[in-house]
């Protein structure tokens, strides 16, 4: 039903960023859902599942062979974050954690909520997405 080429090259572009928390390239998923730290991992889960329920449904939907985050979304997305992230003063410290990237970037701490987190989860932004129809030149 979807093109998995597509997937892949999309993950693939998404990996080669600069700090996203990858050392190195892993297989290509569908999915990956990240829960944040310190939560109720059930209703956490859930509200991640119940967002890519939702995109895939809209691929299904609307004929696509895929949708991507654009790059500019998703910039605009991380630089808010590590934002806010600089504002939680413990994390700040000098010392080695695991939380941090090799060239010292937060990648793996959530700095917001589990219910702005939920919120976040339940709006689509559509706007946020690269998409490409089925049988679509590329």
């Amino acid at each position: 039903m979807f093109e998995q080429t597509t997937l892949k090259s999309g993950f693939n572009r998404y990996l080669k960023q600069p700090d996203n928390g990858y050392e190195a390239t892993p297989k290509v998923s569908l999915v990956v859902l990240v829960p944040p730290p310190i939560s109720d991992l059930r209703s956490d889960t859930q509200c991640q599942v119940e967002y890519a329920m939702r995109q895939i449904q809209r691929l299904h939907d609307e004929g696509l062979a895929w949708m991507d985050v654009r790059a500019d979304a998703m910039a605009a997305y991380n630089e808010a974050l590590q934002r806010d992230i600089s504002n939680v003063k413990v994390w700040q410290t000098n010392i080695h954690n695991y939380y941090r990237s090799s060239t010292n970037r937060i990648v793996t701490q959530y700095p917001h909520t589990m219910s702005e987190y939920r919120k976040r989860t339940s709006v689509d932004d559509r706007d946020a997405y690269e998409v490409r129809a089925l049988g679509q030149e590329a």
